[in-house]
């Protein structure tokens, strides 16, 4: 159902989807003074505007609420922690690229140590993720930090060192049509949030192939 759509919604959305105005002027086909405009509350949306507005947004997975709300559909996002988070995480990837019939899955993480408590939890389970992993797609893995020691990994994993600055505190994944957050911590359990909407996991997609594209290569051992 449409709603009008207030300045302030739309502040809040580009800041929730982490927008800029020209990002929203250029996904609505609007003007960035028509953006600015709308923003400050010195015009309201006429209905066509109104109406391409909500229809952006809400293709990339937020609402709009009463009282000038905005919030992500929650049916779209899903967190998993604790011990059943992994398994949740680990099936919620599997079943992703069955449904998808292969395809590639994309990290991008600061160091194999930490990808490898992302997806198993103790020493013993002999790296069975990345073997399940390998099994049904390619995989690329995008380091800052470039191992200490040889690793074990399938022939279907890739992987290359790019820029620290590249990669921030929260490591992500993309598989199908989703995009994961992975909060990763020495010591600590992860903790994942995945958001089920094709448009976010395209765009992260596209932004790790340009990395990927101008990062290192980096050979490992079977």
């Amino acid at each position: 159902m449409e709603t009008v759509v207030h300045a302030s919604q739309i502040k809040a959305a580009r800041a929730m989807l982490d927008w800029s105005r020209k990002d929203l002027a250029r996904l609505t086909g609007l003007g960035h003074t028509t953006i600015r405009r709308l923003e400050s509350g010195e015009v309201s949306p006429r209905d066509a505007t109104n109406s391409i507005i909500q229809q952006v947004i809400e293709h990339h997975g937020l609402e709009f609420i009463d009282g000038e709300g905005v919030r992500r559909r929650s049916d779209e996002v899903k967190a998993f922690k604790g011990r059943d988070g992994l398994d949740q995480f680990f099936d919620n990837i599997m079943h992703a690229i069955r449904k998808k019939k292969g395809g590639d899955i994309a990290i991008m993480i600061r160091s194999m140590d930490l990808l490898i408590e992302a997806l198993r939890m103790t020493p013993d389970d002999n790296l069975k993720q990345f073997d399940a992993l390998g099994a049904i797609a390619n995989v690329k893995c995008l380091f800052s930090e470039v191992p200490k020691s040889s690793f074990i990994a399938p022939p279907a994993f890739e992987f290359r060192i790019t820029h620290k600055e590249n990669i921030g505190p929260a490591s992500y994944f993309i598989y199908g049509d989703k995009y994961a957050n992975a909060l990763t911590e020495f010591g600590k359990l992860p903790q994942y949030v995945v958001f089920s909407i094709p448009a976010t996991a395209q765009s992260h997609r596209e932004h790790f192939s340009l990395l990927w594209d101008n990062a290192l290569p980096l050979s490992s051992k079977r």
